[in-house]
Formats: structure tokens, sequence, C-alpha cells
């Protein structure tokens, strides 16, 4: 796991710049560092060392005669294998790390090389002698990338800030960016928060030859459709489930040189993960972290997984000063505006949990695959709903009488955003359920607005005219998944030097739960069932509970001055003051909960001023 950076100019490209893009991505690797140069291209690479942890193992990466030059974040998990097949074909390797079999499979099927490996990466690759460069992001998403093309030159980098070490960077925000942004609390797609820089989104290639036109290839996108013979029977699902999960936590446990540990929260995801990871080795670390706050806080479930399942757990309970405390330096780890909250509580796990291991397994992608959020019942309740007349107003009218309440996620608050959004269509209503800025209050709020972002309109129309739930299972995948839990999770690790593997993400068992019938991804139906066949059958019964943090109360309180300090700054993006502040009264009266709303406002500002960009 590591940063990557690099300079493509066909004028010429200036190592001296190549190093400060380095500098700002030391967090990502800051075991080793390395370079490679020629008359157009300069590549560069911070390490964290996991495989091959000696000198050989360095990056840049050549092929046997210099031809190629690579740079590479991730990690492969079949890797030897492939390796050996290589080296059957007259393959030479010079050092063991799992890096080097992406070169010689370059060498066997060019850019198609990536539907031959099973992991996640980011990389680039320089074809020296055909002075071309080839750009690839793994399945889902798990590792960014980001890149700017001007005229004969592209650059990019791990992270956003690498370019932004570059005075040419413009600071200049994009208006559709910043729409999406404040609808969705992150930037979603090919988009970044600043105009002229993108991301390669999940699944694609992209070349940049000296015709300075760049090609992207979509190698790979998330579809549900009932595979042929897929299994109906629960309990045939579950062994086929069993195996492929088995087998993806096995294989990430293989692929280090370096010691593995597990998170561990105590919900369904994480407890299965830790059960299957503890069955295959002896010994295991598992690391929590707790919260003052009893209404926020899981870790008696947790402590239960690890003493039935033998693991050594590591645990720490966080005061709101702490998550205070830290803020600063999460805010500054996430280079674009990001308002989910959680990963505050994120960050701090990974400093911990950083203090012991340099990998862990985690259980991100699970919800998205098997049902595990509450709008995909919401889906099914809105769709009944909708046929009864006059349902709309009258659940408009009960939520407007109740209160929005505190704690996590209050039935007043769920209610009103439920009554909101559930008589439009199942793509829009579930954005609109868990939007931070309403699409109506969009409109209010920002320079020229419209309810939707035009971002999400392509995908709004490829998902119109599926099933609700169907819809909802894409939405999660393609946007949120990747674009949100994926980006929280690479960030907040890997600004901790720490590298998380994601076994439900193994591209097997995405098809697997993409095949099923409707029936058996909901509501985690064969996780729960396989939960029950391990160590820990009393995790299967686990609501589910979001890594929340109470800042509704924190804006009230402990941070009342700084945000009101802040949120003048919204003018300076062009944003009407005169309706955030209006949000701000109400909230600080307890007339109604603006969290989302002030917070994704607060973060934008935050950021704005952080990283001198402006409108």
């Amino acid at each position: 796991m590591c940063g990557i950076a690099g300079i493509i100019d066909f004028d010429g490209p200036d190592p001296v710049q190549l190093g400060s893009m380095l500098e700002a991505l030391v967090p990502r690797g800051p075991d080793d560092a390395g370079t490679y140069r020629d008359e157009t291209a300069c590549l560069g690479h911070r390490r964290l060392a996991i495989i091959d942890l000696t000198p050989t193992g360095r990056e840049p990466l050549a092929n046997e005669d210099g031809r190629l030059q690579l740079v590479f974040n991730g990690e492969l998990y079949e890797y030897r294998a492939v390796r050996r097949e290589l080296e059957r074909r007259g393959h030479r390797f010079s050092s063991t790390t799992d890096a080097e079999v992406v070169l010689h499979l370059y060498e066997e099927y060019g850019d198609e090389l990536v539907e031959h490996i099973d992991g996640m990466f980011a990389f680039a690759l320089w074809d020296r002698d055909r002075r071309r460069l080839l750009l690839a992001r793994d399945r889902m998403g798990k590792k960014p990338l980001y890149y700017r093309v001007a005229g004969r030159r592209l650059v990019f980098g791990s992270e956003l800030k690498a370019l932004f070490a570059l005075a040419e960077t413009p600071r200049t925000v994009d208006p559709a960016a910043m729409h999406a942004y404040l609808l969705l609390g992150y930037v979603p797609g090919a988009l970044s928060i600043i105009r002229g820089v993108s991301r390669l989104t999940p699944g694609t290639t992209a070349v940049f030859a000296p015709d300075c036109e760049l090609r992207t290839r979509r190698f790979y996108t998330p579809r549900i459709e009932v595979a042929a013979g897929a299994p109906c029977d629960p309990v045939e699902a579950c062994a086929e489930l069993s195996h492929l999960l088995g087998e993806a936590v096995r294989r990430r446990l293989l692929a280090a040189d370096v010691e593995v540990g597990v998170l561990l929260s105590g919900g369904v995801d994480s407890s299965l993960i830790t059960a299957l990871a503890a069955g295959e080795r002896e010994r295991i670390k598992a690391f929590s972290i707790g919260f003052s706050d009893a209404a926020f806080d899981e870790t008696a479930h947790a402590c239960r997984v690890a003493a039935a399942t033998g693991v050594e757990h590591i645990c720490e309970t966080v005061t709101p000063a702490v998550l205070l405390e830290v803020l600063p330096r999460v805010l500054s780890v996430f280079d674009e505006p990001f308002a989910d909250a959680s990963a505050v509580p994120t960050y701090v796990l990974a400093r911990m949990t950083a203090e012991h291991v340099k990998v862990v397994l985690g259980g991100d992608g699970a919800d998205e695959l098997f049902g595990g959020y509450p709008t995909l019942r919401a889906q099914r309740w809105a769709t009944i709903l909708a046929r009864l007349p006059g349902s709309g107003p009258l659940l408009r009218a009960t939520a407007h009488c109740l209160p929005d309440g505190t704690g996590y996620y209050p039935f007043g608050y769920v209610l009103r955003r439920f009554a909101a959004g559930f008589e439009q269509s199942p793509a829009p209503r579930q954005l609109a359920w868990t939007s931070y800025l309403s699409p109506e209050l969009l409109t209010r709020v920002g320079p020229g607005f419209s309810a939707w972002p035009v971002a999400l309109t392509e995908l709004f129309e490829e998902l119109a005219g599926l099933a609700p739930e169907t819809a909802s299972h894409l939405l999660d995948q393609r946007l949120y998944l990747a674009d949100d839990i994926l980006v929280k999770g690479d960030r907040a690790s890997m600004g901790c030097s720490l590298e998380v593997r994601t076994p439900f993400l193994d591209h097997r068992v995405v098809q697997f739960a993409n095949g099923l019938p409707p029936a058996l991804t909901r509501e985690k139906t064969l996780l729960r069932r396989l939960l029950r066949h391990t160590a820990v059958p009393f995790a299967a019964d686990r609501k589910k509970q979001g890594f929340a943090v109470p800042v509704g109360e924190w804006l009230r309180g402990e941070m009342r001055d700084w945000a009101a300090g802040l949120l003048p700054r919204a003018a300076d993006l062009g944003l009407a003051t005169d309706v955030i502040q209006d949000l701000w009264a109400e909230h600080l009266a307890g007339r109604r909960n603006r969290w989302r709303e002030l917070w994704a406002v607060l973060v934008l500002c935050e950021w704005s001023a952080r990283w001198k960009a402006s409108v």
C-alpha cells in the first residue's frame, strides 16, 4: 500500500515538481521512496512496505529490459500463482513483490491485464518505447487516482493534495462538484472539487500518448442480474457464500509479509470477518473503539465477539474531547470536502490500530451487497404507500407534528426524511432521504443550483427502469460505496499509514451477491445465517448501528463558536448565507435538527479556507 505520483510532459518534465508531489503523500508510504525519470516521464512512489520488505521491492519497478516502469498502489491477492504461470512462460522477476506481476502481465495482455488481476489497486505504467502511459483503477474503486491534463502534459497522484503541491494546479471550485457535494456529502464519479482535475472512476483504464488525447475505457461496472443457476435456497446460498468469503479472507491474510489484524465493531459484518480470520490463524489482533456516550457505543458487543473467537482485543474508549481534538487533522487528511462525520472516529480507530499493525481486514461492502441499509426497507414501504391516495400529505403532516428528537437517528427525524422523498422514483427518493442539503433546499442555497445535480442525471436515467430494490443496491454500490465508504476508509487509514483490506469486495463475492434473487440480499439474511454457524452466533441478531458521532449536540455546545465564525465564509463560495443563517438559528434554538445541512456547509467552508480554494 503506497502513494503514487507522476508527470508525463512531452515538452520535458521537471523532477523537482515530482519531489513536491511525493512529499504530500508521505503518510501513505513512510517506509521508502523511489523515482524514475526520462525525457518525457517522471514517476514517483512512497512505500508502505507490506510485501517484499527488502530493497528489491522498491518502486518504480522495471521489467527485464527497463522498457516498462511501474508505480503501484494496492495489493494483489493471487500474485504468487500468476507469477508462477508467467515464469513458466519465460518471464524473469527481480523481486518477490506483487506489483511486479503487473509489468509482465502487460507484456502478455497489454491494457487488458486489469482483467487478469485480483485485488485493490491504482497504478501507472509507463511504456518508454511507445511513449505511452497506462493508468488503471480497481473494479470497485478501493484505491484512488486523481489526474489533470493540460495540453501536452498529464499529472497524476493518489490524492488531490499531490496535485495541489504544483503551483499550476488551479484552486477554482467546480460548481457541478460543489452542487453534488452539498446534496451527497461527498464528490461523486469522475468529478473532483477542483475545476480541471478529474478522478479515474472505478473499473477504468486511461491511456495518455503523444497525441495528448486521454482515452478511457470502463472494464468493469457492478450490475445486478439473477445469474443462471444462482442458488434460490438460503441453505445452498449460505454454503456458497461461506466458501467464497472464507477464501477471500484467507487470500488477504496470506498476501503479506507483516502481521494482519481485523477491525471489530461488534456488528454483523466485522464479527463475521473476525470469526473467519480467527479460524485461519491462531493469533490475531482485533481493534475497536468505543464512545463515552452510551447511545453510540458498541464495545460490549465487540468484547463479546473477541472473547468468543479468542482474538487479542485492543479497545479504546473515546470521549467527545478526543474527537474534537482530532477534528482538524481529519479535515486536513481529506483534501476534498467530505461531510460523513463518521470519518472522525474512523480516523481515531485507524490511528490506534496503526500503533500495532500495518494491515487489517475490515467489513466494508457488506451493507451494499447484502442489503444492510434501512433505505432498502424504506424503498419497499414507499412503493406500497405511494399507491394509497393521500398518503403523502398525511405522512408529511404527521412528521411535521413530531419533534426531531436527539440520539441515534430518532423516529421523528427519520419520519420527516422519509415523508419528504417517498413519492419520487427509487433513485431520487433514496438520495432525498440521505441528503445533506435536500433538493428543495439546494435550489435556495446555491448559485443557480437545480434540485438535482447534473452529475447524477445519467445514473438516474440508467436506474429509472429498474425495480426499487435493484436500483437501491446499485445506487449504494456505484455511488455511496465508491465515493463515500471507500474514500473514508482509504483516507482515514492511509492518513495513519495503515492498510485496510475488504474481503466482502472480493470480485467473486461481489459477482455472487449481485447474481442472487432479491429475497437473499435483504437485511443481511445470508450473513446472519452464516454467522449462526460460527463461534459468534449471537452476533447474527445485532441491529445495524453506524459509526455515528453527536455532531448536532457539538454544534450547540463545544463547536458553536467555531461554526459561527466559519459559516459567513459560505458567501465566498457563492452560497446564500441568509438561508444558511436561518438553518443555524433553527438548530441553535432546537426547533429543528439541522446538523447534516450545517455540517456539509461547515466542512466545505473549512476545506475552502485550508486549501485556499474559491469559486
